[in-house]
């Protein structure tokens, strides 16, 4: 066992001795690790410190963890099965009855998966492995750490999908890296954006590489496929992940790159394709044509070659938005395939009419729309960057446009700086009064009124902030004078500015029941999402064990956390093993009073004879 309380558990930063809670990570060492896990702390080959979960899988688990003799941080993989394996307690793992081939055969494939990964690990994009280790009856894989968020993540923060040259020259290394990959027989079998990762460096980083078993029929190891994402030959009872599996998938991750949205899953698209490319997407067609060849639905269909996938998706010089491009069909008849492209270059001739006119009416609809967005984004966003006095004479009849109030008070400002102007060209003294015209300051920001020097000239002005889930920030939600009131110069006024929505510190609730953890987290104005997690043995039902936001952490008010519970511990005494184990208990304390009682007894009679003996040997010396 290593000491561990130099070091934080969740990021592996020194922190001072007898500290609970790291400064940097925020992470709470009091939390603890139990079985079937190696508990913090715990020292692999006498080298490596393991520190807590990152992530599980079927096959194992994943650490943190800390290279003692170079003291870099680094990624520990465990080769975990618990399915088939059990840990209690110490380090070495146990198999369970009937599962020692399954074992054997599945830590081959770990041992091999991992040291091939290690041969190729000079690539970027893909774990750089360090050390394989065997101990404890099964093995670990020591990586690189890398500092990543998921790609699912980061575009919930963006909420911006990437332009189609961005999305290829992001996953362009990840496509070399598969032709790596796949050469060498490694399918990776469950890419999606929370597999695929970005790192602080800018670039794409592959991470839940698992053992082909966990891509099997091989019911205790079997991952389920991921919607959207997985190919639909992994949704079949013998499911087996190939190759143009993992091209499938990582086609769908770029789709959801460029546009922001999850596609169909394939097995809604193998009974009716109806996959759309967003018309605002900028994407030449043989750039189209090449995600698309990764995308068919049957695998036999799919493109697998890397050198061709790489020239058709690389962008051209020049492009043009896609018009509602659909994916290829799903095969109602697959064997009909040849037929129907015959059928399909026998109508070309018919559909290019079709599509010019089509694209005529597309135009006038596009300019339409173009039209009304620019109208509509100028009278209520774009009116502070620029002017354009035709549309302002167009809406000035719309009183309640923001374009409208912030031109009136524009028109104030000038006509106050008009009468200063004039009032100092007449030589007008300062003890005569100035007044004001109060104006609609909600069409300003905190920011605008803040720097500016008419505005603080002519108003005292008090700020007070209020959180609110419905304002943008630094927005005037309210004002003290009514607009259009006429009020001496430097009069006071307090402006209501909106801070943003509320942030909420999340409470610590690792180890508390479900019911109770919910309870705290939804006082504090959280949303709470339960996730129960199979209990291997020897933790306590309804437990919270982990949460997807570390305690301590300032989070939106409203925000979901997700709370991993234990669900019902198999080895916790049934109720007949209760009931006899109380009956012995019973027995035994009778036969113990029972005991006891004859002791007193005869500790009593002892005593009483001692007196008698001491009685009659004071009478003899009195006499």
């Amino acid at each position: 066992m290593a000491e561990s309380k130099n070091y934080c558990m969740g990021c592996m930063k020194p922190i001072a001795p007898g500290a609970n809670v790291c400064a940097h990570c925020y992470y709470d060492g009091a939390v603890t690790q139990k079985a079937p896990f190696l508990e913090k702390g715990t020292v692999i080959s006498d080298r490596y410190l393991v520190g807590k979960i990152i992530s599980t899988a079927n096959d194992g688990v994943t650490y943190i963890g800390l290279d003692k003799i170079t003291e870099t941080v680094i990624n520990i993989h465990e080769f975990l099965p618990t399915r088939i394996i059990s840990r209690k307690s110490g380090t070495a793992v146990s198999i369970k009855k009937d599962y020692d081939v399954m074992y054997a055969n599945c830590l081959g494939s770990f041992l091999t998966l991992w040291n091939s990964l290690k041969d190729i690990s000079d690539v970027n994009c893909l774990p750089e492995v360090i050390d394989i280790a065997e101990c404890n009856n099964t093995a670990y894989a020591i990586c690189r750490n890398v500092d990543c968020i998921s790609l699912k993540e980061y575009f919930e923060k963006s909420k911006k999908p990437l332009s189609w040259p961005k999305t290829y020259s992001a996953f362009r290394p990840l496509l070399k890296a598969f032709g790596e990959l796949h050469s060498r027989n490694i399918v990776h079998g469950g890419i999606s954006p929370t597999t695929v990762n970005v790192g602080s460096d800018g670039k794409l980083h592959l991470t839940g590489f698992s053992i082909p078993q966990c891509h099997s029929p091989v019911a205790e190891l079997s991952t389920p496929p991921t919607p959207g994402f997985s190919a639909l030959e992994l949704y079949e009872d013998e499911m087996i992940a190939k190759p143009e599996s993992d091209i499938y998938s990582l086609m769908s991750v770029m789709y959801y790159a460029c546009t922001g949205t999850v596609p169909p899953e394939a097995t809604v698209r193998a009974e009716n394709d109806d996959m759309m490319v967003p018309a605002d997407l900028v994407i030449s067609d043989r750039n189209l044509e090449g995600l698309f060849s990764g995308l068919c639905v049957y695998p036999e269909d799919r493109c697998t070659l890397i050198d061709h996938l790489l020239t058709e998706l690389a962008p051209e010089k020049q492009q043009r938005p896609a018009q509602n491009s659909s994916a290829p069909k799903a095969k109602s008849n697959h064997n009909n395939s040849t037929s129907k492209k015959k059928d399909s270059n026998a109508k070309k001739a018919d559909e290019k009419s079709y599509l010019m006119s089509l694209a005529i009416r597309t135009f006038a609809a596009v300019a339409v729309i173009c039209t009304i967005l620019f109208c509509t984004l100028y009278t209520t966003v774009l009116y502070k960057n620029c002017t354009i006095p035709v549309l302002d004479n167009a809406f000035s009849w719309a009183s309640f446009l923001p374009v409208t109030k912030y031109r009136e008070a524009q028109q104030v400002i000038a006509q106050s700086q008009n009468e200063e102007t004039t009032s100092e060209d007449t030589s007008t003294t300062s003890a005569e009064k100035s007044y004001v015209t109060v104006i609609d300051f909600k069409v300003l920001t905190y920011d605008e009124i803040k720097d500016s020097e008419i505005y603080n000239r002519n108003f005292t002005i008090k700020y007070v902030f209020e959180a609110s889930d419905t304002v943008e920030k630094n927005t005037i939600m309210s004002q003290s004078l009514t607009v259009g009131e006429s009020v001496l110069q430097g009069a006071d006024i307090e402006l209501v500015v909106s801070s943003g929505v509320e942030k909420i510190e999340v409470p610590l609730v690792i180890g508390m029941d479900f019911a109770n953890a919910r309870y705290q987290l939804v006082k504090a104005g959280l949303k709470v999402k339960k996730e129960v997690v199979e209990n291997p043995g020897g933790n306590t039902e309804g437990e919270v064990f982990d949460a997807t936001i570390v305690a301590g952490i300032q989070v939106d008010k409203g925000t979901e956390i997700v709370l991993s519970v234990w669900d019902v511990d198999p080895d916790a005494p049934t109720v007949e093993e209760s009931d006899e184990t109380a009956e012995t208990t019973s027995d035994n304390d009778e036969q113990s009073a029972e005991t006891e009682s004859a002791d007193d007894s005869a500790g009593a009679t002892t005593e009483s004879t001692e007196d008698t003996e001491q009685a009659d040997e004071a009478e003899a010396q009195e006499d």
